[in-house]
Parts: C-alpha cells; structure tokens; sequence
C-alpha cells in the first residue's frame, strides 16, 4: 500500500483490490463465476438445480455465483459459461448447427 502512494499510482488502488477479491475467491474459497445466457429470467430454483447440475462437471464442493443475462435472440434454451468453458443449449445455437450441416 505504502508503495503504492509512494510511486503515485493510487489510481490503481481500485484495480489491484479487485484482483486480490478475485484471486481470494477463486483460490481460498473456490468461488467460481457463473453465466446463465437465457432467453427469460430464472427463478432461484432452476439457478440452484443448474448450480448442482454443473457441480458435477466443475470441482466438487464449489460455489458457483450465478448471474442471468436475458437475451430474447437464443430463443430457447440456454448458455453456461463458467471461466473459459462454455455449454450452448441454447435453440438459437442448435438452429445454426443444423443449418450448418445442411450446407456442407
């Protein structure tokens, strides 16, 4: 902190915090970001089923933080998207893939 002030670099003050909470989560308490892409809100329940559902496939005893985006576009379904890793279920991305195969 004293370093920081020192060279005047207390604008990154912010930065830097937020980057030890993150590597604090992830690392100490296994904390994973979680996005749920779908086409209406999700209640606490289906978000708590797909936490237990993707559980499975992540590191056991995680705690997935869920955050719902609402996009009208996929239609149907949904997207999961936990750190790099991304499951598409959603009808938009089904459609393409059909389309796909119908043209090679």
């Amino acid at each position: 902190m004293k370093l920081i002030i020192d060279k005047q670099k207390g604008f990154y003050y912010k930065e830097i915090l937020l980057a030890y909470q993150k590597l604090y989560e992830e690392k100490i308490m296994n904390v994973k970001k979680c996005i749920i892409t779908s086409s209406f809100p999700l209640n606490e329940k289906e978000k708590e089923l797909i936490s237990i559902k993707m559980n499975s496939f992540e590191e056991k005893n995680c705690y997935l933080q869920i955050t719902n985006q609402i996009d009208k576009s996929i239609i149907g379904g949904f997207s999961i998207q936990i750190g790099f890793k991304k499951l598409d279920l959603s009808v938009k991305n089904q459609i393409e893939l059909i389309k796909k195969q119908f043209l090679n």
